[in-house]
């Protein structure tokens, strides 16, 4: 029975996430850093971050999360679902400068993978919660500004474990699935991921 149960909760929680439009699919970022045409350029402008010793057993990569033609520096710090994940980018006066991207308190980075649309500029956190009545999943839209992270909308689907039927919450306002469908549309197309794989390890800089 328990087994059985344990199946259920699986395919509940591809249906939540399946709440989705079934045409939207995740799309890895197409090169490595380092065919990156920019990639020693980039090197040398956030040298003084990749030499910091914090990060020596992280990942990084470059890429323009916003679409500004203008890399950010991604580090992963890790392949676990708590791992952190740090973002910088130039200034737009100097490049000499380097602003941290502050997100103290937002997650949008699970097991080494960040998801994100560089043509909105969103940034995604996933979470679920499972108990012996319910699945709730969770989506967190956020928007990268220039200096910090701030929460956009929060989607929310709660599902019966014994009834097999789901509730809809837009910012834990409850909606139809039609509502959650289109708000899910608008925030979360083209989603895109950066994983820990497609990275580089910031160790071999130091060698």
């Amino acid at each position: 029975m328990k087994r059985l149960k344990g199946l259920v909760l699986i395919c509940i929680l591809f249906c939540s996430i399946g709440c989705q439009d079934k045409n939207l699919v995740m799309v890895p970022i197409e090169k490595n850093s380092k065919e990156n045409d920019n990639f020693d350029d980039y090197i040398q402008k956030y040298k003084l971050i990749l030499t910091d010793e914090k990060y020596k057993d992280s990942y990084y990569t470059f890429i323009d999360l916003d679409n500004d033609c203008s890399d950010e520096l991604v580090i992963i710090q890790g392949e676990s679902h708590h791992s952190n994940c740090d973002i910088f980018r130039l200034g737009e006066s100097s490049e000499d400068e380097i602003i941290k991207i502050q997100h103290e308190g937002l997650d949008f980075c699970q097991y080494g993978c960040v998801l994100y649309n560089d043509e909105t500029s969103r940034l995604f956190g996933y979470y679920d919660t499972f108990s012996d009545q319910f699945v709730i999943n969770y989506i967190t839209v956020y928007k990268l500004e220039l200096d910090h992270v701030e929460e956009v909308v929060l989607l929310k689907t709660i599902c019966d474990v014994e009834s097999m039927e789901f509730k809809y919450f837009i910012n834990d306002k409850e909606v139809t699935k039609e509502e959650y469908d289109s708000c899910y549309r608008i925030n979360i197309a083209n989603e895109k991921s950066i994983k820990y794989s497609d990275c580089c390890k910031i160790s071999d800089l130091l060698k």
